[in-house]
């Protein structure tokens, strides 16, 4: 039996209330970034490893999974794990599929690009809200992220500084009354250091138009740690002068643990409002089995409501090159999701507040009960009935899904 050195050691410290465990630093520095380090985590037989090591060279794939949370994954059957099969590039991230694009959002699409400059990471696609991405950054490892996904980088321009991006911004939105809300991004925001995040604060004060804001993170589930006692009083010194919401990325119920909970707790009191926001990945938290999927929806919406999370979106997965494993066809998502949506007896009334959701290049487009849509082969992708038009949402070959 593979002996798991480094679990071992994180687990007493863990359990001992180690002070480094809990600091931010050093989650970060110890990552799990290697095959020889994940090795030493979870169990893994030969074959795998090869298979893992072969995708990495093949695909430029890359691992990173942070020490609290590596010990979420369960280290006796991890790529069958929910969360190991999330962060572990195995194999199946080789194989690309017609209907994939690298940039299904079109993030760098110049119709949506503040001065026609992708390096700015700003993003103007509705009349009230702008999304600003503050770092490329991310350390979290996801294998279904655009942002991790080999195909996206290649295709970055090399990302201004911070600062930079900043002062185009607020140049931007000054000039621009009707923007009140503005999506704070990345890769990670949470990746910037706090001094970087009161300093950004401070400068979208500036512009008296600005409401709201929203830190869309991973930080909350993947690394509780980030959440330190200066974070939470930077943040709510800024309370009264916007509205703060954070958008927590998460896959798995198994993700919602009593740290979590009390991190959003902490978050809570300093005027901070949380809500989810949830790839549907197949193998991973929906499956071809309707039964099971709902069953798993309905666990997730009830630990989320626990932890004092509200409900925001599921979405349809992104057509990210080497991630149909990952994928449902649409037609049998909204299956799965047809009761919730349309009596909603399943889950208290108070877990319904999501929304189905695909996030087309064009605009986000909700999935009802109702929502008529087909794929069309030649623009390798759905086109989605709005009413007044139809929307397409780039997306893998359901006829190709459905043999997988």
């Amino acid at each position: 039996m593979q002996k798991l050195k480094l679990r071992e050691i994180w687990t007493k410290m863990q359990q001992s209330g180690a002070r480094e465990w809990r600091k931010y630093e050093w989650q970060r520095a110890n990552r799990v970034k290697n095959l020889e380090q994940l090795s030493e985590v979870v169990q893994l037989e030969e074959s795998q490893k090869e298979a893992i090591r072969e995708t990495m060279k093949e695909t430029g794939r890359r691992i990173s999974i942070f020490p609290e949370y590596a010990l979420l994954i369960d280290p006796k059957k991890p790529l069958e794990d929910p969360l190991g099969r999330g962060v572990i590039p195995t194999k199946e991230f080789q194989k690309v599929v017609k209907g994939e694009v690298y940039d299904p959002y079109a993030l760098h699409k110049a119709d949506y690009n503040i001065n026609e400059n992708e390096g700015l990471g700003i993003t103007h696609k509705y009349p009230h809200t702008l999304r600003f991405s503050l770092t490329d950054a991310c350390l979290y490892g996801c294998q279904h992220c655009y942002v991790r996904n080999p195909s996206y980088k290649k295709h970055l321009v090399g990302a201004r500084p911070l600062e930079e991006r900043l002062d185009a911004m607020l140049a931007y939105v000054k000039a621009s009354p009707d923007i009140y809300d503005i999506i704070l991004t990345g890769g990670d925001p949470l990746m910037l250091s706090d001094v970087q995040i009161r300093m950004v604060l401070e400068r979208l004060s500036e512009v008296e138009n600005l409401k709201a804001l929203r830190f869309c993170t991973y930080a909350v589930i993947k690394s509780p740690s980030r959440i330190t006692e200066e974070l939470l009083g930077i943040l709510d010194s800024f309370g009264r002068r916007f509205t703060i919401n954070f958008t927590l990325h998460m896959i798995h119920p198994k993700e919602i643990t009593m740290r979590t909970k009390d991190i959003v707790y902490d978050l809570l009191k300093a005027r901070i409002r949380c809500f989810s926001q949830i790839p549907l990945l197949k193998g991973i938290n929906i499956f071809e089995d309707v039964e099971k999927s709902r069953n798993l929806l309905k666990e997730f919406l009830e630990k989320i409501i626990s932890a004092r999370i509200t409900p925001y979106y599921f979405v349809v997965k992104m057509a990210l090159p080497g991630t149909a494993h990952l994928t449902l066809p649409l037609e049998k998502i909204q299956e799965i999701f047809r009761p919730f949506m349309q009596h909603g007896g399943e889950v208290p009334g108070t877990a319904l507040t999501f929304k189905l959701m695909a996030a087309a290049p064009e605009q986000k487009v909700f999935i009802y009960p109702e929502t008529k849509f087909h794929y069309d082969k030649g623009k390798k992708g759905y086109m989605i009935d709005i009413g007044e038009k139809e929307v397409f949402y780039p997306y893998e070959d359901p006829e190709f899904l459905s043999q997988t």
